[in-house]
């Protein structure tokens, strides 16, 4: 199953995600997207989420948004 922020996909959504990643439907993985929409990190297992948001929060933009609500 595909799920983005929470919320299951679609089959068609699941199918365009995989294809735009190069996922096979038969492989697991956990991808990083940032917000200019690239690949940041990729992982064939699952990832441990305080490991994740400390990868997220190290990000430039992450760092600057930090900043701003400050």
């Amino acid at each position: 199953m595909l799920a983005l922020l929470g919320q299951s996909l679609s089959s068609a959504s699941a199918d365009r995600l995989r294809q735009q990643f190069g996922i096979p439907p038969e492989e697991f993985a956990v991808i990083l997207v940032g917000k200019d929409g690239t690949e940041k990190q990729r992982s064939q297992t699952p990832v441990d989420l305080e490991l994740l948001f400390r990868t997220i929060d190290a990000m430039p933009m992450r760092q600057q948004e930090m900043r701003s609500r400050q």
